[in-house]
C-alpha cells in the first residue's frame, strides 16, 4: 500500500517541476534577494552554513531546506532555490488531499495545479517563504492525519505524528492550519468509526482543547 501511494504521489512531478521553474524564473530575475524579508533569509542561511546555527531564533525548517543548496552555491542563490522548491512542493500534499476528497486522480491534479501554480502561491515564494513552506507542511500533515483516520495502523499513526512535528518546525501558520483542520477531522473520523461514545466524547474534547492550548503556547 505504501509503495502504491508513493507511485501515486510521483504523478505530481510534472506539476512540481513546472512550479519550480516558474518560481525560479521570477526569483532569478534579480541578483539580489527579493521580497520584504529577502536579506533576512540570506543572512540566516549564511549563518547556518558557516556556523551551524541561525543568526535569529526562528522555526528552522525553511532554512534547513535552503542550507545544502546554499552550501553548493551561495546564501542568496540557495535561499531562492529553497524558496522555489519548498513552495512548489505544495503540489504533493495538495494532490493527495484532492485525490482523497475528490475520489479520483482528476481532482488531485486540479488541487495540485491550483496550489502550486496560482498567483497566491507564487507570491508566498517571493515575499513570505516560511509561510509558503508552512502551508506545504500543514497540508502534508493533514493528509497524513486523514490517512491515519481511514486505516489507523501504527505506521500511518506514526507518520501523522511526524507530520505534526514537522509542522511545528515549519511555521506558526502551519500549526494553526493543522490544528484548525486536523483536530476536527480526527474527532469526526473517530466518531464516524464508533470510537467516541460515552466518556470518550468528554476525553476527546479535553484532548482537543489541550492540543489547541499547546499550539497557542507554541
Amino acid at each position: 500500500r505504501a509503495y502504491r501511494s508513493l507511485l501515486q504521489l510521483l504523478k505530481t512531478v510534472p506539476v512540481f517541476g513546472l512550479a519550480v521553474v516558474a518560481r525560479w524564473a521570477a526569483l532569478a530575475g534579480s541578483p539580489f534577494p527579493i521580497g520584504v524579508d529577502g536579506y533576512y533569509y540570506a543572512v540566516q542561511v549564511r549563518e547556518l552554513v558557516e556556523h551551524g546555527r541561525l543568526a535569529i531564533a526562528a522555526e528552522p525548517l525553511a532554512f534547513w531546506i535552503m542550507a545544502p543548496l546554499a552550501a553548493i552555491t551561495d546564501p542568496i542563490v540557495g535561499a531562492k532555490l529553497g524558496a522555489a522548491i519548498g513552495g512548489a512542493l505544495v503540489a504533493v500534499p495538495a494532490y493527495g488531499l484532492g485525490r482523497r476528497l475528490g475520489k479520483g486522480d482528476a481532482a488531485g491534479f486540479v488541487a495540485a495545479a491550483i496550489a502550486a501554480t496560482s498567483a497566491g502561491s507564487m507570491y508566498l515564494s517571493m515575499e513570505f517563504v516560511k509561510q509558503g513552506v508552512g502551508i506545504t507542511v500543514a497540508l502534508g500533515a493533514i493528509w497524513l492525519a486523514l490517512r491515519a483516520i481511514d486505516r489507523p495502523t501504527r505506521g500511518r499513526i506514526g507518520a501523522a505524528v511526524v507530520g505534526a512535528a514537522v509542522a511545528v518546525l515549519a511555521h506558526k501558520l502551519a500549526i494553526a492550519i493543522g490544528v484548525a483542520i486536523g483536530v476536527p477531522a480526527v474527532v469526526a473520523g473517530a466518531r464516524a468509526r464508533g470510537g467516541l461514545r460515552g466518556r470518550r466524547v468528554r476525553d476527546a474534547a479535553i484532548g482537543a482543547a489541550a492540543v489547541v492550548a499547546v499550539a497557542v503556547a507554541i
